[in-house]
């Protein structure tokens, strides 16, 4: 692997989209009513859905970006720039266009009731990522999954935690040491092995750590440790097809031995496959010469498909649903890349 990353020398863009794409399916079955467990989770013994592996692609690729961002920037308060300029100004249109066009297309209450509410402007909270407000007054109240606008959010929190963590190994020093990194993972993953998937808790928010679950800050954070590793040691892994095919085999045959050793070997075979994929050459690594639109889709496509099973309800069949998300979530997500965070990025040397 080398020390420069391009976009036309990988698949990162194209494997970033795909894993939006995974989000979108699952959560077309939870909104729709039928609970979370989709095609890839029945046939993994529950131990994957799209969901879950859309977002640990991402925490893996963002673990090998954000570390190579933090290596080359000059200074640390350039770093923390391009982090913010890559996640709220989307992220803040986004909400804005919730909260005065989505609410009053699909809301019940009258316009000045609903413009005078302070749990409307509330949404806002949300930009500090660690105050989940997902209700607007009057909003999706009939629908399956009610009242919420936008579940997919709270990602954003742990990504921006691992943002500032990269931050700090980079002040002591420990980013300079890959050994020391390595046994931090180790530790993490030691952790995970222990308290196995038992007591392994899906709580978006709880009193410890800034409102975030403890058991999602060591699961993300394995995966966005590995991205992280395998940009500090790039120049000692190699990449080889007989890896590769071993790594998915070895995948799939723990998932059908257990559940908990399924999740254990994942943590270690995806990133290497994920990896692997990213930097295949040939025509796919020029995917993301349009621009990047995985962002837009992970922001928007949750907020479209309650708007769809507003107006066509429930009972439209996850086909059908899994497609219209698509197709009217992918318009959404071009324009927020050219219009916002593209000419947002523009800005990323304005602090050096």
């Amino acid at each position: 692997m080398t020390d420069s990353v391009h976009r036309s020398s990988n698949n990162f863009d194209l494997i970033r989209f795909l894993a939006a794409s995974f989000v979108i399916i699952t959560h077309s079955q939870v909104l729709c009513g039928h609970g979370g467990t989709d095609w890839l989770s029945s046939i993994s013994r529950g131990t994957i859905q799209f969901s879950h592996l859309g977002v640990a692609v991402f925490f893996i690729i963002s673990g090998y970006l954000i570390a190579q961002s933090l290596v080359r920037s000059k200074t640390y308060s350039g770093y923390l720039w391009k982090r913010f300029l890559r996640i709220f100004p989307g992220l803040a249109v986004m909400l804005a266009l919730l909260i005065v066009v989505l609410g009053p297309l699909v809301g019940t209450l009258p316009l000045g009731t609903y413009f005078t509410t302070p749990q409307t402007w509330g949404v806002f909270l949300t930009l500090s990522l660690y105050k989940l407000n997902i209700v607007l007054p009057g909003v999706f109240a009939k629908n399956p999954m009610t009242n919420a606008i936008n579940g997919s959010l709270w990602t954003l929190a742990y990504e921006f935690s691992f943002y500032l963590l990269l931050l700090v190994a980079g002040i002591t020093g420990i980013i300079k040491n890959r050994y020391v990194v390595l046994f931090v993972w180790l530790g993490l993953f030691a952790v995970r092995t222990y308290l196995r998937a038992k007591i392994f808790v899906y709580d978006y928010a709880t009193p410890y750590l800034l409102g975030l679950n403890i058991m999602y800050v060591v699961e993300w954070g394995l995966f966005f440790g590995a991205g992280t590793l395998f940009y500090l040691f790039r120049d000692k892994i190699k990449f080889n097809v007989w890896i590769f095919m071993a790594a998915c085999a070895a995948t799939v045959a723990v998932v059908y031995l257990s559940e908990t050793a399924g999740r254990i070997t994942y943590y270690i075979t995806l990133p290497y496959i994920i990896f692997y994929l990213s930097f295949l050459p040939g025509a796919l690594n020029h995917f993301g010469k349009y621009g990047d639109f995985s962002y837009g889709i992970y922001i928007y496509a949750y907020p479209v498909q309650q708007t769809l099973i507003f107006f066509l309800g429930p009972e439209i069949g996850l086909p059908l649903m899994v497609f219209l998300s698509f197709i009217c979530t992918l318009p959404l997500a071009v324009l927020s890349w050219y219009v916002i965070e593209k000419k947002a990025l523009a800005f990323k040397n304005a602090v050096n």
